[in-house]
């Protein structure tokens, strides 16, 4: 640490150059991936902006956090700048969808969803246009479902349709996601899943066909 603080101290512009055009890596993207609380502190004071830089998949240092499970990078990250949490990488991610995909459910998503911009950034579509609740569904990540089950967007979540009028159930019966099913199920969702798709089929009938 004492290193990092002599380097910005006598080569102050170290903090704005980056690792290689091939990652796009500043010295923050590298802090924050690993978890080094103390210098990512340095390197936020010596260029606050780097918080909102991105590398060359289009990740800031708060995506790379949350994807490594650093809760403490997490929350000075958020802390400098709450709206790194409403920006995407290239293939569309926020920083919510991030953590959920990577299974951080125990601490780091709920931190996420506890920050005050977190009813936005979950209701935040995907580049290909899915919700977050649909890509669990694609990454079988129940767990992540579970911890947004207890967000105050849940009812609006559940039975939001993607662009061909898919709810998260008729995904799960289509892809055959049985414990999906069942915790949706469970979880009353019946009504909603008996709406029908553009293509007139019920996730009930889904099941009927994936079974022939």
């Amino acid at each position: 640490m004492r290193l990092v603080e002599a380097l910005i101290l006598h080569f102050p512009e170290i903090v704005r150059v980056k690792a290689s055009t091939l990652t796009g890596f500043l010295p923050l993207h590298l802090a924050a991936k690993k978890g080094h609380h103390a210098i990512c502190e340095m390197l936020i004071i010596a260029y606050p902006d780097a918080c909102i830089e991105h590398n060359t998949n289009g990740m800031n240092p708060l995506h790379l956090a949350a994807q490594g499970g650093h809760l403490e990078v997490c929350l000075l990250l958020l802390a400098s700048c709450p709206m790194a949490c409403m920006e995407l990488d290239v293939t569309g991610l926020n920083l919510i969808h991030v953590a959920a995909l990577n299974g951080n459910v125990d601490e780091v998503l709920q931190l996420l969803l506890s920050h005050s911009s977190s009813c936005a950034a979950v209701k935040q579509r995907q580049g290909n246009r899915q919700t977050i609740m649909q890509a669990c569904v694609d990454f079988g990540r129940l767990d992540s479902v579970m911890i947004f089950r207890q967000h105050p967007s849940w009812s609006e979540l559940r039975s939001t349709v993607d662009d061909d009028r898919n709810t998260m159930l008729h995904l799960a019966v289509k892809k055959m996601k049985h414990e999906f099913v069942n915790y949706f199920v469970s979880e009353k969702t019946k009504s909603r899943a008996c709406t029908r798709t553009k293509v007139g089929s019920l996730s009930l009938n889904w099941q009927d066909t994936t079974r022939k």
